[in-house]
């Protein structure tokens, strides 16, 4: 795979919601704030040579995460490259009525060619938003029943943490979300990069 030399700089939107688990939010953050120093640094540029990365909440407020520790975010829902989804803790009913922004938004992304990453239970946006009918995806083991009831259109995949289909990926947790950003490190940054990253997270790579 070409080592990418320059890149376009694209935005990475990591969603952030009351009741998140803010170390997966911040998990993807760090990945994808890595890569751009790294890439910057091989580049002779500054931070932002290939990620600007964003948390952002529906109405651009703080949100209270499932550790009660308060997270301020850096704007409100924007069109963007990429958007994280992490794992939350609340009832997701519940969440879609709080937030009926989030749909809408995947659905315009994703027309607009964004890619959708989702990280264990963070799947169910995508399901909820129809844009994993009739394609595969997984998500965390616990929520497999919840899921293959609540949304019969997606084929879920029990046998695979990771899945890819149409620029939409989801991750049944925390360690093949790992997988899945350094694989989009290379995607757009490259090998070296990628391995960098990986090397300096001290993340062996499971794909």
């Amino acid at each position: 795979m070409s080592n990418h030399l320059s890149t376009p700089l694209r935005r990475v939107s990591i969603l952030a919601i009351d009741r998140v688990f803010a170390s997966t939010l911040m998990q993807a953050k760090d990945f994808f704030h890595l890569a751009s120093l790294r890439h910057g640094k091989q580049l002779g540029q500054g931070l932002n040579a290939s990620f600007e990365t964003r948390l952002v909440s529906p109405d651009g407020k703080p949100v209270t995460s499932f550790s009660d520790v308060v997270l301020p975010v850096d704007g409100a829902l924007e069109d963007t490259d990429i958007i994280i989804l992490p794992a939350f803790w609340d009832d997701f009913d519940t969440l879609c009525q709080r937030y009926p922004q989030i749909l809408p938004w995947l659905r315009a992304q994703h027309a607009r060619g964004a890619v959708l990453c989702a990280e264990a239970n963070g799947a169910f946006w995508l399901a909820e938003a129809g844009l994993l009918d009739g394609k595969e995806a997984t998500t965390y083991w616990r929520f497999f029943s919840t899921f293959a009831e609540r949304f019969p259109r997606v084929h879920l995949n029990q046998d695979k943490h990771l899945t890819d289909a149409d620029n939409l990926y989801c991750t049944g947790g925390p360690t093949s979300a790992c997988d899945l950003y350094i694989y989009l490190i290379e995607r757009f940054c490259g090998a070296n990069i990628a391995q960098a990253v990986a090397r300096d997270i001290l993340y062996e790579v499971q794909r």
